[in-house]
C-alpha cells in the first residue's frame, strides 16, 4: 500500500508487477518492517500466497534493495510509480524484497 499525505508519498508495502525482466516482487518498507515482519505481511498480502506452485518464503528469501517514486517512469502509470533505484539516487528508500520467481523455482 502506498500512502499519500501532505504532498508526500510514503511507501508501506505492495506487490510490484512485472518489471522489464519479467519478474514480480513483494516489497515492504525496511524503515517500518523487519525481515520477519515482511514474511508475516507476505502471508496476508502476497500475490501468490494461495498458489501451490509457490513455496512459503524464508528469511533467506528476503533481500534488501532501494526504491523511489518517479513521475513519468512508465506510460502505464501517468501519476508515477515506484521503481527500483540505486542507494544514492534521489528519493531512494530502503526496502525488503521477496522475488516470486525464486519461490516458484525452488518448488
Amino acid at each position: 500500500m502506498v500512502k499519500v499525505g501532505g504532498g508526500k508519498v510514503k511507501f508501506d508495502f505492495d506487490n510490484f508487477g512485472i518489471d522489464c525482466s519479467g519478474r514480480e516482487y513483494f516489497v515492504a518498507s525496511a524503515k517500518k518492517y523487519s525481515k520477519e515482519e515482511t514474511l508475516l505481511l507476505w502471508e496476508t498480502e502476497g500475490r501468490f500466497v494461495d498458489d501451490d506452485r509457490y513455496r512459503k518464503p524464508t528469511i533467506a528469501d528476503v533481500f534488501d534493495d532501494y526504491i523511489a517514486y518517479r513521475l513519468n517512469a512508465s506510460p502505464e502509470w501517468e501519476d508515477g510509480c515506484y521503481i527500483f533505484v540505486g542507494e544514492k539516487e534521489v528519493g531512494a528508500t530502503p526496502v525488503w524484497v521477496i522475488e516470486y520467481a525464486k519461490l516458484k523455482e525452488a518448488r
